[in-house]
């Protein structure tokens, strides 16, 4: 998200742009007005001046030069040719941030003493640390600390703190001083890197404030790591790499120095291997880099360099937009799945209505194949696929559950019980119902011999599968920024959680298709080939046709199907006047049929499937 304020802008001096020579050319109240931009030409824009002549000209620079910018010129280079380089956190920093973190949340969310010992500390909200060898100098005053505005600032002993860095909210001509803002962890993650600088009173004097609890304060901070030391064993290895690449990066604070006789640039390295007691401090300007509330830049001149720190930037809170989340699709599969299981219970409803209207005159062993049944009937291919995908997905994500622990939170994923599983894994047999339609005009009169069995054993497969190897979540935390526009922001990913697989979604499936393929194969192979269904009807479909029991129920050349039966397959029968009326719902049409006299009672209550 960009925030410029150009009107308060404090680095155009550094860096004289192409835009800015265009703009000078082409205006004839810069002393570039005119002129070319070929070296070659006799009308040269440069010939006789200069980027830093062109600044002081547009009031970007001010002239004369006070005594620190001369001073800045001579260390560095002329303004108007100095590179600013962004610098981001070496490996090994964010390495050891990340490490001592997980090391910190695991203790606290595991051990509730550590807990309360780790809240019990008193952490002050700021700090202003002074190096020792500033501090011990009378002689001096600071009259900047932001190393884009120079010593614009009103002069102040060391006593004070030091100048406040640089930073978008800080302008120029501003009187603020550098002060730490810690976090709770702060003393902790500095004790632990800064490793043997742990002289309580010299840290303690470095800070302007002296509050009187300091003392006390790092006392409990370095009981709690005694106590627990076996957490962060691994720490202080990791802060002796990190230590060396801050140090060969010279990365540190700029400040402006006035004595009786000279105005000088002091650059105070975060971590100064000659000042033990400041690079307790240091670690806590280390910490903020490391979690991007300070930033780094190196200007980079004709004569030099200088490597600065920044002050701390606030965060910038946004709440996530709702919105931004696509919730229409899981709403559509939802209400199919709600209007699916709604229709199966109003069937399932009507079918026991019916068979105790005929008084159970029908064939039991069909109510065995319901849900395969009126799915491809009342619903249609379509929606049980819907059905069974939803299904897949939600077995394979991973429930995730937000528990608080004392006053800390954490992911939780709780492992379905065996039952649980058994029921969930039996949804997957919905994809095979599809698969066994889908297919029967090839597996014909075999559809009946292995339909059953293979979504049986998709069943099995899955329980195991699931029992043995459940889906769990992959949360991490790891910023990854790409740039989109320097001058506008950046687009940033801080983590993410995955509590689904594609991977085993498409494992699934294949669970299905293998074993609805290993069953037929296996059906083939190892059965008498059936006899062809020679069932002459309209009124069914594949799966009615394939999986209705009809062989008792035949007289003659005509199968009858009972009216209970019926209903699965589609066909609402109603008696009237010495006729039955069917009703096809998968046609929409009426037909009506005669009814006949059958010795067998059971034909009364079933319909003939004729031609």
């Amino acid at each position: 998200m960009g925030n410029m304020h150009t009107a308060q802008q404090t680095s155009f001096k550094m860096y004289w742009s192409l835009a800015s020579d265009l703009w000078a050319i082409t205006t004839n109240s810069t002393v570039l007005g005119g002129s070319c931009l070929l070296r070659d030409s006799s009308n040269f824009a440069y010939s006789n001046a200069t980027p830093t002549v062109a600044l002081k000209q547009n009031a970007t620079l001010a002239a004369p030069l006070s005594p620190g910018w001369i001073e800045f010129e001579r260390e560095i280079g002329p303004f108007g040719a100095i590179d600013v380089q962004y610098l981001a956190p070496p490996r090994s920093l964010l390495t050891l941030h990340h490490d001592f973190m997980a090391s910190l949340t695991a203790l606290v969310l595991t051990n509730p003493e550590a807990q309360a010992d780790y809240l019990a500390l008193n952490v002050p909200p700021r700090r202003a640390p002074v190096p020792a060898a500033l501090l011990a100098r009378s002689d001096v005053e600071f009259v900047g600390g932001n190393v884009f505005c120079g010593d614009d600032s009103s002069p102040w002993p060391p006593a004070n703190g030091l100048y406040m860095a640089f930073s978008f909210t800080n302008l120029c001509h501003a009187t603020f001083a550098e002060v730490l803002q810690t976090v709770h962890y702060s003393p902790l993650f500095a004790f632990l890197s800064a490793g043997e600088s742990r002289d309580l009173d010299a840290i303690c004097a470095l800070d302007a404030f002296q509050p009187s609890t300091c003392v006390r304060d790092h006392i409990h901070a370095l009981s709690f790591l005694t106590t627990h030391n076996t957490s962060f064993a691994a720490i202080p290895t990791l802060a002796v790499a990190a230590t060396a690449d801050v140090r060969a990066l010279k990365v540190g604070y700029v400040q402006f120095l006035r004595t009786a006789t000279a105005t000088t640039i002091a650059r105070v390295p975060i971590l100064d291997q000659d000042d033990a007691a400041w690079c307790f401090y240091g670690w806590h300007v280390l910490l903020g880099w490391a979690i991007g509330l300070r930033e780094v830049v190196t200007l980079v001149g004709d004569h030099g360099r200088i490597t600065a720190i920044s002050a701390v930037s606030p965060n910038l809170n946004m709440v996530p937009d709702p919105n931004a989340i696509p919730q229409s699709f899981s709403f559509l599969v939802k209400y199919c799945v709600q209007y699916i299981t709604l229709v199966l219970i109003l069937v399932s409803g009507l079918l026991a209505l019916s068979a105790m209207y005929h008084k159970g005159h029908m064939e039991a062993r069909n109510l065995l194949c319901v849900n395969r049944i009126v799915g491809m009937t009342w619903l249609g291919r379509p929606f049980v696929l819907v059905r069974s995908l939803s299904a897949i997905w939600l077995l394979n994500t991973s429930p995730l559950t937000l528990v608080q622990v004392g006053v800390g939170t954490r992911f939780t994923s709780p492992p379905l019980a065996w039952y649980t599983t058994l029921l969930a894994t039996s949804e997957m047999t919905w994809f095979v119902y599809v698969l066994n339609d889908l297919f029967s005009c090839i597996t014909q009169q075999y559809t009946s011999l292995y339909a059953s069995k293979s979504s049986n054993l998709t069943w099995l497969a899955a329980f195991v599968w699931t029992l043995r190897a459940p889906q769990t979540y992959v949360a991490t935390v790891y910023r990854e920024c790409s740039r989109i526009d320097m001058d506008a922001g950046v687009d940033c990913t801080s983590g993410s959680v995955a509590v689904g697989s594609a991977t085993r979604l498409v494992t699934s499936l294949g669970l299905v298709v293998a074993c609805s393929g290993l069953v037929y194969a296996a059906v083939c192979l190892c059965s008498h080939a059936p006899p062809p269904c020679y069932v002459r009807s309209p009124l069914l479909n594949a799966q009615s046709y394939y999986m209705l029991r009809l062989q008792g129920w035949r007289v003659g050349d005509v199968h009858y199907l009972d009216k209970t039966s019926a209903i699965m397959a589609g066909l609402l029968c109603v008696s009237w006047q010495g006729r039955t009326l069917v009703f096809d719902i998968k046609s929409w049409r009426i037909l009506e049929t005669p009814i006949a006299a059958h010795a067998d009672d059971r034909l009364v209550h079933a319909i003939p499937l004729i031609h």
